[in-house]
């Protein structure tokens, strides 16, 4: 099984736990890292290895990191993790974590299939909303 580890800047990764949690329920393998001010990026990396440790401990077969932000300091931190069994995926977001979430119960996860999943989740719901009244504005007055 995957076990994942959520890491982020201050307090998000736990927020996107706690988000999911609302949704699926809690999950004993989920670990989350917030980098706080002040923290040097050397414990921060030592904070992530501790997390990845103890899940391979716990018998998690692989770890997937989740991270914040593409070349922020938790995901440059992540690099130092030297397993073979360990992915880090930046950019999470909550459509992300759901998809890995869902594709975990099936033992397997594709990590093309949640980044396509995180990217899917972004769209201009505005845009949507008004393309929908368009469309029901051209119906009545069609039917007029």
């Amino acid at each position: 099984m995957v076990g994942i580890v959520i890491i982020s800047h201050s307090i998000f990764a736990e927020a996107l736990e706690k988000a999911s949690e609302m949704i699926t329920g809690k999950h004993d393998y989920i670990r989350t890292i917030g980098l706080e001010e002040g923290c040097e990026p050397g414990h921060f990396g030592e904070m992530i290895t501790t997390e990845v440790n103890g899940l391979i401990e716990k018998g998690y077969q692989e770890v997937l990191i989740l991270s914040d932000l593409f070349g922020g300091t938790p995901c440059n931190q992540s690099i130092f993790i030297e397993n073979p069994n360990v992915t880090v995926v930046a950019g999470m977001n909550l459509p992300m974590l759901m998809e890995c979430l869902g594709m975990r119960l099936g033992g397997t996860i594709d990590i093309d299939a949640i980044i396509k999943a995180g990217q899917d989740g972004m769209v201009n719901f505005s845009q949507i909303v008004e393309n929908k009244k368009n469309k029901k504005r051209k119906r009545k007055e069609t039917d007029e």
